[in-house]
């Protein structure tokens, strides 16, 4: 007598579903990563102009921001900079708000806002 095993589709469709869940996470995640990435650097060259601006000029912190938010291809308000030097506190503030829209598949679009921010005395 001949033992036939029958295979049933079910643990490939499993394997299917779950690959898919952790595409579309995956996915999912790139989609916010970048932007806050994006961000994150952008912030990080505010507190290094911040650290630098006993020696420069708000002209040039403004052109060298502006140049920074193109090379990482962030939205027109981004360069939309507010520089602010306080003599009595003895400090410098600079910031930006600016937003981004990502489209997600199904859902539709987000709106991720954003303010990237330094403070530094003088």
């Amino acid at each position: 007598m001949v033992n036939r095993q029958q295979r049933n589709g079910g643990s490939n469709l499993g394997c299917l579903v779950v690959l898919v869940i952790a595409g579309a996470g995956i996915y999912l995640g790139l989609l916010f990563v970048r932007p806050w990435f994006r961000n994150e650097q952008y912030q990080q060259e505010m507190k290094n102009v911040a650290l630098e601006s006993t020696t420069m000029s708000d002209s040039l912190i403004r052109v060298r921001l502006v140049a920074r938010a193109d090379s990482l291809g962030l939205p027109r308000e981004a360069k939309r900079l507010t520089i602010r030097r306080l003599p009595r506190e003895d400090r410098i503030e600079i910031s930006a708000r600016y937003s981004i829209t990502i489209e997600i598949p199904v859902y539709g679009p987000k709106v991720l806002n954003f303010i990237a921010a330094a403070e530094e005395s003088l």
